[in-house]
């Protein structure tokens, strides 16, 4: 059993694949930030974190120094 972990933060939006054991299989980040349209306010677009999931989960299937790799 492979399980998967999602961390939607404030800067970043992190990624894990985990095995049954807790060993890391693979992890993978996405950078974003926030915009400031007036002084003092700050917002997130949730499209931007869609993307940025979609981005990091797409970068777990990428799994160097393992004889397979989950696709």
């Amino acid at each position: 059993m492979v399980m998967l972990g999602i961390d939607c933060g404030t800067s970043a939006l992190k990624a894990v694949l985990v095995d049954a054991d807790e060993i890391v299989l693979a992890s993978a980040a996405r950078a974003y930030r926030p915009d400031h349209p007036r002084a003092l306010w700050s917002e997130q677009d949730p499209q931007v974190w869609r993307a940025a999931m979609l981005a990091a989960i797409g970068d777990l299937r990428v799994c160097p120094g393992t004889s397979s790799c989950i696709a």
